[in-house]
């Protein structure tokens, strides 16, 4: 949900949280640049809460939770703040307080693409998120098409995968769960 980067002023994190904590905007930092997010659209909004909602319905009796786009993670070897869509903390969540938290422990990520997010957000915030220790897997969601590309953690490498269709599936093996991909999307409509 982020728009083009390289458009964008150069700020202190410090600037960065000011902002971010006074406006009614929510606004990413990479590594000096604040980024505006776009607001969601209905079908993003959708997907979101279909998400969460699965999730935490599967993860009851866990110690994780499912938490939606006001939760800032903070990948501190890239001096970057961002809000995935969608976030799953397994644990007790290592918060850094800074003008509001930041979280340093997602063990599951969702982004979902947006015409404004498409060329940013799978490679930079990918390869981004992935200095994370924390972080198991990593999954782009396509706003437009039943769609979802996934990033996995195994030892030191990172194997991708894609479900493709509405009769497919999404599995979390961290979490233990199985999602289908026609829950995901339900009430979802396709142009």
């Amino acid at each position: 949900m982020s728009t083009n980067v390289n458009s964008l002023p150069v700020a202190t994190h410090k600037e960065y949280l000011t902002l971010d904590a006074s406006s009614a905007l929510r606004f990413e930092y990479v590594d000096g640049f604040i980024v505006a997010m776009a607001p969601p659209s209905f079908r993003h909004s959708k997907i979101t809460n279909n998400l969460s909602n699965i999730i935490n319905s599967k993860l009851q009796g866990s110690d994780c939770e499912a938490y939606t786009s006001t939760i800032r993670i903070l990948i501190e070897a890239a001096n970057t703040r961002f809000y995935p869509d969608v976030v799953v903390i397994c644990g007790e969540p290592a918060i850094v307080h800074e003008h509001g938290d930041s979280i340093t422990n997602p063990s599951v990520i969702f982004e979902f693409i947006s015409p404004d997010s498409k060329d940013f957000d799978p490679e930079e915030k990918r390869k981004t998120y992935q200095m994370l220790p924390s972080l198991y897997q990593y999954i782009v969601i396509e706003q437009k098409k039943a769609q979802i590309s996934i990033w996995t953690r195994e030892g030191n490498f990172w194997r991708q995968s894609e479900s493709i269709g509405m009769n497919g599936t999404l599995k979390l093996p961290s979490l233990k769960i199985t999602l289908a991909i026609a829950e995901i999307y339900y009430g979802v409509k396709f142009d």
